[in-house]
């Protein structure tokens, strides 16, 4: 069974542990909080998912797939989904 679920993210590089074959869906803002929604079967072993948040003009890691574009004030954060 699959099911939606949404992981705070912090700005940087960082490891998010989510099941095994998750769909990332969507990043937004909720509330303060960069968010990203996947869809995922919770009953699949977890690995870690390399997310990258940057700010307009930071360098975009080599191969990385990107997910989304969020506007949190005057700052603008692109999501990239790293694949070491």
């Amino acid at each position: 069974m699959r099911t939606i679920w949404k992981y705070p993210l912090a700005h940087g590089y960082q490891e998010v542990v989510m099941p095994e074959g998750a769909t990332l869906l969507h990043v937004a803002l909720q509330g303060d909080q960069i968010t990203l929604w996947a869809e995922v079967t919770p009953e699949q072993p977890t690995q870690e998912v390399y997310i990258h948040v940057i700010g307009t003009d930071h360098v975009v890691l080599s191969g990385a797939d990107y997910i989304g574009t969020v506007q949190q004030g005057r700052f603008v954060w692109h999501v990239y989904e790293d694949h070491p």
